[in-house]
């Protein structure tokens, strides 16, 4: 999708061209989130160390975790999905983890605003030095390096094989439903 049909639905090339060329910026479009819409989501920055700490005191319960960046266009695209998914979850029996490999130092500028405007329900964590080998290590999982990625635990911690890719809804619904 391109820049222009992504933000011009509906409206010639030439006009939108000309709109440009006359010093109209589509960035200015965009409204920052509201202080009322930053306070109702959660962005922390942790260490992969924590990330394994969360998952063990998860134990007993199914895990769901997903790799993911706000410049990658496919874990934009399956955000609402995992957002519905975790709305509708029963937190008592999972728990979803939701880490971010963003720069920690836009944690502020750019992740919080963007969970935001997401309109997150679920906390994201952004990981602080977020070291491929280290955090698979952590995860006990072989990461392939491509995001967004989804990692279903059993309640025993036991890791199944990475989701590699935007997930749906409905796809990570199947995939938990043998751990439940």
């Amino acid at each position: 999708m391109n820049f222009l049909t992504c933000r011009f639905p509906g409206i010639s090339v030439s006009l939108c061209l000309c709109v440009l060329l006359s010093g109209f910026s589509c960035k200015a479009q965009e409204q920052p989130p509201t202080p009322e819409e930053l306070s109702k989501v959660k962005v922390e920055a942790i260490t992969a160390a924590a990330a394994e700490k969360m998952l063990q005191d998860a134990k007993g319960k199914v895990v769901v975790v997903n790799l993911w960046a706000t410049w990658c266009p496919p874990c934009r695209a399956e955000l609402p999905d995992l957002n519905a998914f975790y709305k509708e979850t029963d937190r008592e029996k999972l728990v979803f983890l939701s880490f971010s490999v963003d720069d920690p130092e836009e944690m502020e500028k750019t992740v919080k605003p963007f969970a935001a405007k997401q309109k997150l329900a679920f906390p994201v964590y952004i990981l602080k030095d977020p070291d491929l080998e280290d955090l698979s290590k952590k995860l006990g999982v072989t990461l392939e390096g491509a995001i967004p990625t989804t990692i279903v635990y059993s309640r025993e911690g036991k890791p199944a094989k990475p989701w590699v890719g935007s997930i749906s809804k409905e796809e990570l619904q199947d995939l938990v439903k043998s751990y439940l």
